[in-house]
C-alpha cells in the first residue's frame, strides 16, 4: 500500500539531519532577518493559509485559484550539485511538517543544481497507483531566492528551472518521482475550476485555494493565502487527550508554547479510544458537524495542533458557511463589473 506520509528513505542520522536543517534555516534566514536560527530549527519553514470567511468574498486584491489537492504537503529541498549537465537522477529531500527528512530521486535538470533550491510541493497519488509532486510554489531556484518575487514569477520560476527543461527532455526515469506544475487559474474561471476541472481531477480534492498575487511568500501563517473547504470538510487539527468523564475527550490548539482546551469532542468508537490511549498528544483533525466536534481523521504526518487564533478561524468560516455557489457568484459579479468599467 502507498503511503503518502513515507515517502522514501527517513534520514535518521543525527549529524546529517542537523546539516540539512542548517542549509534550508539558511536560506530562509537570508530573507527572513526577524527570525532566529532556533526559530527556523523548531518549525516547519513553509507557509500556512488562512480559512475562508464571508468579508473575503468582497475582496479587491488579485488571486490566482487552484484546487486543494488532498494529498500530503512537503517542501521540496534539492541540494546544490555542481557541474551536472543533461537530465539526471539525484536524490532530494522532502521535509514534512515534523521537519522530518525523507529522501526520494529526482529525474532533474542537472544545470539547476548550481545552488540549492527549494519548493512547495503536494505528494499524491493519481489514478490510485501513481505518485507524484505537485509543485505550487518556489522559494528558491539554483541558489536565487524568489520569496520576495510577486507569485506569478514565483510559478514561472519551478516551471522555467524545473519543469520545463524536464518535459523537453522527452525522457522519463522508472526510478523518480514524477513533477508537475500545479494548474491555476484566474478568480473570474472559477465556475470552470469547480465545474470542469475538480470533478475530473484524478487524485482527490477537498477545496480551492486563493493566493494574492502581489505578496511575497511568507514563513509561517500567511493571510495572502486562503483556504476554501465546504464546511463538511472544514476542520482543525487538534491534541486530543482525555477528560475525567468516560467517552468525553478534551480538544487542545497551542497558544505560544502552551496548549489550552478549545472544546470537547464524544468518542465512543473502540478503536479510537486505544489509539487515544496509547498516543500521547496525538493530533486529530475534527470538523463541527451537527453542533459537535467529530474526528476526520488522525494526523500522524503532524505533531502539533493549530494555534487558537488559527481554530478560531476555522470556526469563524465554519459559521460564515460561504457556499460554494456563493463563490461562483461573487467571482463572476467582479468579473462583469470589471468588464463594465473598461
Amino acid at each position: 500500500m502507498i503511503n503518502l506520509e513515507r515517502p522514501g528513505e527517513e534520514v535518521k542520522d543525527k549529524n546529517t539531519k542537523q546539516n540539512l536543517k542548517r542549509r534550508i534555516s539558511r536560506l530562509i534566514l537570508d530573507i527572513n532577518p526577524s527570525l532566529t536560527e532556533q526559530e527556523t530549527f523548531e518549525r516547519f519553514p513553509g507557509s500556512h493559509p488562512v480559512s475562508f470567511t464571508r468579508d473575503l468574498l468582497g475582496a479587491t486584491c488579485q488571486y490566482l485559484i487552484c484546487e486543494k489537492t488532498d494529498g500530503v504537503r512537503y517542501l521540496l529541498f534539492i541540494p546544490a550539485i555542481p557541474k551536472l549537465r543533461g537530465i539526471v537522477e539525484v536524490f532530494a529531500y522532502l521535509v514534512d511538517r515534523k521537519f522530518a527528512f525523507w529522501k526520494v530521486v529526482l529525474y532533474i535538470p542537472g544545470n539547476m543544481l548550481t545552488g540549492d533550491s527549494l519548493f512547495d510541493v503536494e505528494l499524491v497519488i493519481d489514478y490510485n497507483t501513481d505518485i507524484r509532486l505537485l509543485v505550487f510554489d518556489t522559494l528558491y531556484a539554483r541558489g536565487m531566492c524568489y520569496m520576495l518575487n510577486n507569485y506569478y514569477e514565483r510559478l514561472r520560476a519551478a516551471w522555467l528551472e524545473l519543469i520545463y527543461p524536464i518535459r523537453e527532455s522527452g525522457t522519463k526515469s522508472k526510478n523518480a518521482i514524477e513533477l508537475f506544475l500545479k494548474d491555476f487559474y484566474r478568480t473570474d474561471d472559477i465556475d470552470f475550476l469547480v465545474n470542469s476541472i475538480q470533478t475530473r481531477l484524478p487524485h482527490a480534492t477537498d477545496g480551492i485555494i486563493f493566493t494574492r498575487v502581489d505578496a511575497p511568500y511568507i514563513v509561517g501563517t500567511n493571510s495572502n493565502i486562503v483556504k476554501w473547504k465546504p464546511n463538511n470538510l472544514n476542520s482543525v487539527d487538534f491534541i486530543i487527550k482525555p477528560s475525567q468523564n468516560d467517552g468525553i475527550y478534551n480538544l487542545f490548539t497551542k497558544n505560544l508554547k502552551i496548549i489550552e482546551k478549545f472544546g470537547e469532542i464524544e468518542i465512543f468508537d473502540e478503536e479510537q479510544r486505544e489509539i487515544i490511549k496509547y498516543n500521547q498528544n496525538l493530533i486529530a483533525e475534527c470538523c463541527y458537524l451537527d453542533g459537535k466536534w467529530k474526528i476526520h481523521k488522525i494526523r500522524t504526518d503532524k505533531d502539533t495542533p493549530n494555534t487558537t487564533l488559527v481554530a478560531q478561524r476555522v470556526f469563524k468560516s465554519i459559521s460564515d458557511n460561504v457556499t460554494v455557489e456563493e463563490l461562483i457568484a461573487a467571482f463572476k459579479a467582479k468579473s462583469l463589473k470589471a468588464h463594465k468599467s473598461q
